[in-house]
């Protein structure tokens, strides 16, 4: 039978993170009126601290050499309060439509995977140009958690300086964007620290953002090592958008090129 000790171990790793709680608990959230979504971020925090309270002061009497009368009592009190987040995450709006993949505007390209919620993309300072040294450039990504989400960027080959932000959803097909502070050669671009609205302008059907990790890599017509490559050879850090994967290897678009790639070959998280 399963101790109170491991229950509690696991529910605390689960829901220690209100994040982490929305995140698990989206599938079952219903839309409900703004006033029980304030409700709902009320009960998270006091269930939130009153478990982390019950918590810590159980192990601090045991760290002193203390066993409290009603030690089960309490362990049940903090597993009640844990309930609290879930029924309060049960009542968060949740009606908010995934962004749409494609290109926004001239400067930003945006991939969405439905599977794992990622949320990936480019800005640039003209899309369909070549990199300059001094111009705008950088990967940001993210997990959709709700109409606000985190998430973190950096300049492309620069990947120990990163800048975080929020990707705030409006609809579908248009989102505010934000930084806590400008990329290098971005200051006289876009104030990001106010951030703007991007708006849709061309559907694609990518699913999230890579770079080619080694120089010279092949594109094959079929997903198998026997198929014929095309004569596109991608050169290190080409960004790819990703279209479709099977097993060991990802559908690419690569300008106006696509085929298939070794999954090997590309980098996760570029720069």
């Amino acid at each position: 039978m399963l101790g109170w000790d491991a229950v509690l171990s696991y529910l605390h790793t689960i829901f220690s993170s209100p994040e982490r709680a929305i995140y698990l608990l989206r599938p079952f959230k219903a839309k409900r009126p703004k006033v029980v979504s304030i409700l709902q971020n009320f009960l998270m925090y006091v269930g939130l601290k009153s478990y982390a309270f019950v918590k810590h002061t159980l192990l601090f009497a045991k760290a002193v050499g203390f066993n409290p009368p009603y030690t089960k009592r309490l362990q049940l009190s903090s597993m009640l309060f844990l309930l609290l987040i879930i029924l309060s995450t049960a009542c968060q709006e949740t009606n908010i439509p995934p962004p749409a993949a494609g290109q926004y505007g001239k400067h930003v390209i945006l991939a969405y995977n439905e599977s794992t919620q990622e949320i990936s993309g480019i800005y640039k300072d003209e899309i369909n140009t070549e990199e300059t040294g001094d111009s705008c450039y950088f990967y940001f990504v993210g997990k959709l958690a709700g109409p606000k989400t985190n998430i973190i960027s950096w300049r492309i080959g620069h990947r120990l300086d990163e800048v975080f932000g929020v990707l705030e959803i409006r609809d579908s097909t248009s989102f505010h964007f934000s930084l806590e502070k400008a990329h290098i050669n971005c200051s006289a671009v876009q104030d990001f620290s106010a951030g703007a609205v991007w708006t849709h302008s061309q559907p694609k059907p990518w699913r999230y953002i890579r770079t080619v990790k080694a120089q010279g890599a092949a594109i094959y017509i079929q997903p198998e090592m026997t198929a014929a490559p095309l004569d596109t050879i991608l050169p290190k850090g080409a960004i790819l958008k990703i279209l479709d994967k099977k097993i060991h290897w990802v559908k690419v678009e690569a300008g106006e090129v696509s085929g298939w790639m070794q999954e090997e070959d590309l980098i996760r998280f570029p720069g």
